[in-house]
């Protein structure tokens, strides 16, 4: 598994965990889509994988 796979595979699996398990479970699903939005973006942008960046912050 290279470094891409890996530090995507944990920022998901992190977020599931967090959902169903954590701290998340209790938050309004719109406020959980935010959250998920904004490290979907951070992972893009920390792996430089995307070319047109929108802004870190989620409305």
């Amino acid at each position: 598994m290279g470094e891409g796979q890996l530090a995507c595979w944990s920022a998901v699996h992190g977020f599931a965990v967090l959902n169903v398990e954590g701290p998340l479970r209790g938050l309004p699903a719109a406020e959980r889509q935010r959250a998920l939005e904004g490290l979907l973006l951070s992972t893009d942008r920390g792996l430089g994988i995307g070319h047109d960046w929108p802004a870190l912050t989620v409305p």
